[in-house]
């Protein structure tokens, strides 16, 4: 079901936000994600790219229901040649394809593997950088993404992104926080350390 009007994409990207809020892991933002952009705009699968611009790569994490591959096999070199995925890593934009055998600029892994056509690979961008990269596809026919529909994944993915950036912020605080207590637990009152 996609929503028609410019009303009901709001009221969509509103309840997408409220309900990344209490999003805690990658997956769990991912299928959020997923499922809002498949109700909103006409697309078959996604997958999420975990970027690690250190590294040069960007490795696949999550994928939506009906997708069969493990998203893991998709890994996608940065730093050789010009893909879709490295461009918007390094851009920061978000970057469509029409049609795969006249488009140059498409991750030919990400066709192969996922049956990709029309594709959006839209970044997940928070001032630190480029987090992950959502790739949003359809099989097998060709879809001319409208402006609203780019503008509309844009918003979601920046969303998602602050909600990723957040749950990695959470993580990394209690990793420390556990940390610190198994240094530092005192010994009880009366027993000698």
């Amino acid at each position: 079901m996609q929503a028609d009007t410019g009303q009901e994409r709001l009221e969509a990207l509103a309840a997408f936000s409220r309900r990344l809020v209490g999003a805690t892991a990658q997956d769990e933002v991912a299928a959020m994600l997923f499922r809002t952009v498949a109700d909103l705009v006409d697309i078959d699968g996604a997958v999420m790219l975990s970027v690690d611009e250190d590294a040069g790569h960007a490795t696949g994490v999550a994928a939506s229901a009906g997708i069969t591959i493990d998203p893991r096999r998709l890994s996608i070199d940065l730093t050789a040649g010009d893909s879709a995925v490295a461009r918007v890593v390094r851009s920061g934009d978000l970057h469509r394809v029409l049609d795969p055998e006249r488009e140059s600029l498409h991750d030919r892994q990400v066709a192969r593997l996922l049956g990709a056509a029309s594709t959006i690979y839209a970044p997940l961008r928070t001032p630190a950088g480029v987090l992950a990269v959502a790739v949003f596809f359809t099989r097998g026919r060709t879809v001319a993404y409208r402006r609203d529909d780019v503008e509309l994944v844009q918003a979601l993915t920046h969303d998602a992104a602050v909600a990723l950036e957040r749950s990695r912020f959470a993580r990394a605080l209690r990793e420390v926080g556990e940390r610190e207590l198994l240094v530092e637990v005192p010994a009880p009152l009366g027993v000698e350390a």
